[in-house]
């Protein structure tokens, strides 16, 4: 689960069907895979198959391909959402291999074939994203196959632009990292994370979606001073810390659930119990109106009133075995 990155921006008006294709396909890509939200990414449904339609049928155009692949994703078709990724990741090679030649021949350098493959969305670290996403549609469930397919290819290669090492480099690092939590190839996104907080020691977004990533990982005691960090930091130096990241409203919307998050690395940890079930009870708390979690409410309470019961049984169980043990004359 990715933190609170903000959506795609809003677009009105469109140059061509290309283009709002393309802008159609990350606001499902968006609210599928990193926010979680199949809810809202069903709503683009219609108009997506809507802008399909307009396509030409034997189009090669890798946005109708990955259109094609969300669409029947939406559906529930699986075997067809399947043929059309793994279409799209075909096209995808297909471009990157006529870049190599390109650079081979020397009608351009291969700092500038990496800088337009990065900006298109066509780079490696998406090439495996997407492989990793073919991977789970395949086998369900199966998180091992994917990671076992990005970790197998990879490669020193990475955002080599001519802005590498700026400032907002590490939003698309955070993007590429998320993408591949969300194929649940956790060892393969936490480099990726690991080298946005590099960058960008104070974003907020890098810590945060760091620590989800080694909570999922079973690494809670290096997850947890990173949550409490944010927890310590006021609004203002969160903002301050990645103004990029993080919008007026997502650093209150960043915390509420970092008191969520560090509520579960508690218990899992075997940290203090009590402290978990205060953290969790603010979490509740301080939703309102205006703050952005990326629980719901209903999943939240029913998460805790689990954690709750599972945390009393097992210290009925402990007390009971504590009664039973024999004593010494």
């Amino acid at each position: 689960m990715c933190t609170a990155l903000p959506p795609p921006r809003t677009e009105r008006r469109f140059v061509s069907i290309w283009h709002e294709l393309i802008y159609v396909c990350r606001k499902v890509h968006f609210w599928w895979y990193v926010r979680s939200d199949r809810h809202r990414a069903m709503t683009y449904r219609s108009r997506l198959e809507r802008l399909l339609r307009k396509t030409p049928q034997r189009c090669i155009a890798l946005c109708r391909a990955e259109g094609l692949a969300l669409l029947y994703l939406l559906k529930g078709q699986r075997a067809l959402a399947i043929r059309h990724r793994a279409r799209e990741i075909r096209l995808i090679e297909r471009l990157r291999a006529l870049f190599r030649e390109s650079v081979e021949s020397g009608k351009q350098s291969r700092r500038e074939a990496l800088a337009t493959l990065a900006k298109s969305g066509d780079d490696w670290t998406t090439l495996r994203a997407r492989r990793a996403i073919l991977s789970e549609l395949k086998a369900p469930g199966s998180v091992d196959q994917a990671e076992k397919l990005i970790l197998d290819s990879w490669n020193l290669v990475s955002l080599n632009t001519s802005d590498a090492n700026s400032s907002r480099d590490h939003i698309a690092l955070i993007r590429h990292g998320n993408e591949l939590h969300e194929a649940r190839c956790y060892a393969a996104a936490l480099p990726w994370l690991e080298r946005a907080h590099r960058v960008a020691p104070r974003c907020p977004v890098a810590i945060y979606d760091r620590a989800n990533t080694l909570h999922m990982l079973d690494r809670d005691k290096e997850a947890e001073p990173l949550l409490r960090g944010l927890l310590r930091a006021t609004v203002e130096e969160l903002r301050q810390g990645c103004p990029d990241s993080c919008p007026d409203s997502s650093p209150r919307s960043l915390q509420l659930d970092v008191h969520f998050l560090l509520f579960l690395v508690l218990l899992d940890s075997g940290g203090p119990r009590d402290e978990a079930f205060v953290l969790a009870a603010k979490h509740l708390r301080l939703r309102r109106r205006g703050l952005h979690s990326l629980w719901s409410a209903r999943k939240v309470r029913a998460e805790i009133s689990e954690l709750r019961r599972k945390w009393k049984k097992g210290s009925a169980d402990q007390l009971t075995r504590s009664l039973d043990a024999p004593k010494k004359d």
